[in-house]
């Protein structure tokens, strides 16, 4: 289990219903470098299976079906809901192989690969696959208006069969690091860095702004090409985590080509950062456009216009700021996660019967 998005989704939604008398038990991959495995996993209700990671191969994966078949008739849960695109399909498969005394099954997209990722031919593959597993899936749940909007243009399934879930925070804001009144303005960028997230227009901006400081956290393919055309005014700081991140920066940015619910702006926003964002995924449903932060198109120009506005008026982005940790604190809270799954799972409970 990486760290990332989907790995804090699954830890806080189940640390949540267990506080809340559920049982579950999590079956999860192995990561591949670079990524970071999320060490929170490893209890008695949880099982490593090396085959759900990305470079395994055939053999690996077969058997991994079979060892997610085994564990699902064992523990006879009321309902399994599978995350990501190769575990999501491999335990559907398991779920479905299960015939008539299969538990109810839910998949959650945090976002989709549709877009960006692959080339059109993997596109049209993978596509077409998870419209096929859609019809089998008792509900779909979504991260996101925007999400669902996307799968249902691209005809993934029906509008009924989705159920929008928002993440709930389980961030702890840190104490602000105290700054002198000359100090430049830090703006902090945190996530994998890898093409979709576009890492390259960090380097771009602080080009543009030689007198910001821009803090870079995360690991990734492209570290070393960022490394080496990378301005004085940008630190990598590597792999972090957001309690000890976001507390040293001033405003959160944000360059992805494609998102779902990020939970890197939810943190900052728990931090009481403003947001620089791309109009991408549902960016817009974390980040409110004039409000919390600044919404805009997914290039440099109109990223540094952004930044131009923010650090131009402090007054807005104190405001900003204030304002992004009343919504979000507000918002994306565990147990209005926790609610909505359970309440949707006692829907697919009854869907399946």
């Amino acid at each position: 289990m990486n760290l990332g998005g989907t790995s804090a989704w699954i830890e806080t939604l189940n640390s949540q219903l267990e506080i809340e008398g559920n049982e579950t038990f999590l079956i999860y991959g192995a990561t591949v470098y670079p990524e970071i495995e999320a060490n929170n996993f490893h209890s008695p209700a949880a099982k490593l299976v090396a085959g759900l990671g990305k470079g395994a191969g055939t053999f690996s994966t077969l058997q991994s079906f079979a060892e997610i078949r085994k564990e699902i008739r064992r523990i006879s849960p009321d309902v399994v809901n599978t995350h990501t695109s190769k575990a999501g399909l491999i335990g559907r498969l398991a779920v479905l192989s299960l015939g008539h005394s299969r538990p109810a099954l839910v998949h959650t997209f945090h976002g989709h690969i549709f877009s960006g990722y692959f080339s059109k031919t993997k596109v049209f593959l993978f596509l077409n696959i998870e419209k096929i597993m859609a019809r089998f899936t008792d509900l779909i749940f979504v991260a996101g208006l925007k999400v669902k909007d996307d799968l249902v243009q691209l005809s993934v399934a029906k509008s009924e069969k989705y159920r929008v879930v928002f993440p709930g925070g389980s961030y702890k804001p840190g104490k602000k690091l105290p700054q002198s009144s000359n100090s430049p303005i830090v703006i902090g960028w945190l996530g994998r860095l890898t093409q979709i997230k576009r890492p390259d227009r960090v380097i771009e901006l602080a080009l543009r702004f030689p007198h910001l400081q821009f803090k870079m956290g995360g690991n990734g393919e492209l570290i070393e090409s960022l490394r080496k055309g990378a301005p004085k005014n940008i630190n990598f700081v590597g792999w972090t985590t957001p309690e000890i991140f976001w507390p040293t920066v001033d405003i959160a940015l944000l360059t992805s080509d494609n998102e779902a619910m990020p939970y890197s702006l939810i943190e900052a926003g728990i931090q009481g950062l403003p947001a620089i964002t791309t109009n991408v995924g549902s960016t817009s449903e974390v980040v409110l456009n004039g409000k919390t932060g600044l919404v805009v198109e997914a290039n440099t120009d109109a990223l540094a216009s952004a930044i131009l506005e923010l650090i131009s008026d402090l007054k807005k982005l104190s405001e900003f700021g204030d304002c992004a940790k009343s919504w979000t604190s507000g918002k994306f809270t565990a147990k209005e996660m926790s609610s909505l799954h359970i309440e949707y799972y006692k829907e697919a409970i009854a869907i399946n019967k």
